[in-house]
């Protein structure tokens, strides 16, 4: 062979692997990234799709868009993107009659956002507001789980934004489901434990709340925060079940005035859960006035403790 004819098959070769290798990268077959979560070289968390796929395989949805947050926020911004708008209208038609799947929602949050939800950890806060937002859509809650958890890795110090921090898994009755990702430790999501004991404790000890009216949100103990988790569970759970919250005063002024400042005690109780994703016609509000003292008005900490919110469940 000449030197010229090994010079010409060298480019031949070197032009076919070219090609080979862009039409891989560039044009040819793409495969569903196993891991939904991207993390950027330098350490910038970029997003989760909305990504979800059945077990079995016959049933896959994908947009790169998800519901976003800003930073220390558990309620997703809107107007949501249209394509996020179709993959939702596709899952809830898969749905429809299979009430032996589910959906595990898991939110995330990073460790420099505060939490200021009704719920254990901001993430848990931001799964259960996209649930929120997909019951709106018309799918079940029944058909969803929530979870939660906090990122390994930091936001940038110029980020306000929290993109896609969101993953979604479709699980069979009686299954569990691990959402893996980067940047945080893997935990698994299933059906709701059983709460009846937790709801014949809470019908027995209601759960009682002290705040002023006034404030942004209420300020909730780590224990407290729980118990609404698992009584968000639960509402979703069971149809039938509603949440009432009594709402109670002093007997500063009079018994009319304290019946109004009771029942407004409870609406803003009833907005603080709203605004965290409870459904609204799932609570129900009364008021006790002045009429149910647990204290006494003689002094200023008993006339703060009457000062309160009780919380149950009616069944």
């Amino acid at each position: 062979m000449s030197k010229s004819t090994g010079y010409i098959a060298g480019i031949t070769v070197v032009i076919g692997v070219g090609a080979i290798l862009q039409y891989f990268l560039c044009c040819g077959p793409h495969f569903k990234d196993a891991n939904p979560i991207v993390v950027a070289d330098h350490g910038t968390f970029t997003g989760m799709p909305f990504a979800i796929e059945d077990p079995t395989g016959k049933f896959k949805v994908r947009t790169d868009h998800n519901f976003d947050f800003l930073v220390s926020s558990y309620a997703y911004l809107t107007p949501i993107d249209q394509t996020l708008e179709e993959g939702i209208d596709q899952l809830k038609i898969y749905l429809q009659g299979k009430n032996n799947i589910s959906l595990a929602i898991k939110g995330y949050a990073f460790p420099e956002e505060d939490n200021h939800s009704a719920f254990p950890t901001l993430g848990e806060a931001r799964a259960n507001a996209v649930k929120s937002g997909l019951i709106d859509r018309g799918i079940s809650g029944s058909q969803m789980t929530v979870s939660g958890e906090k990122m390994s890795s930091s936001l940038a110090d110029t980020d306000s934004l929290v993109k896609g921090p969101i993953a979604y898994s479709l699980i069979r009755s009686g299954e569990m489901a691990t959402i893996d990702k980067i940047g945080a430790n893997s935990e698994s999501v299933g059906k709701s434990e059983d709460l009846s004991g937790f709801v014949a404790e809470l019908q027995r000890n209601p759960m009682i709340l002290h705040f002023q009216t006034g404030s942004a949100y209420v300020n909730l103990t780590q224990n407290e925060r729980q118990l609404i988790s698992q009584l968000n569970q639960f509402i979703d759970q069971n149809n039938q079940a509603t949440i009432e919250i009594t709402g109670h005063t002093d007997n500063s002024g009079s018994s009319e005035e304290n019946e109004i400042l009771g029942k407004e005690r409870a609406e803003f109780l009833k907005s603080y859960l709203v605004s965290n994703g409870f459904q609204a016609n799932r609570i129900n509000t009364v008021s006790r006035g002045q009429s149910d003292p647990i204290a006494s008005n003689n002094s200023d900490a008993g006339r703060a403790e009457n000062r309160r919110a009780v919380m149950t469940i009616k069944n």
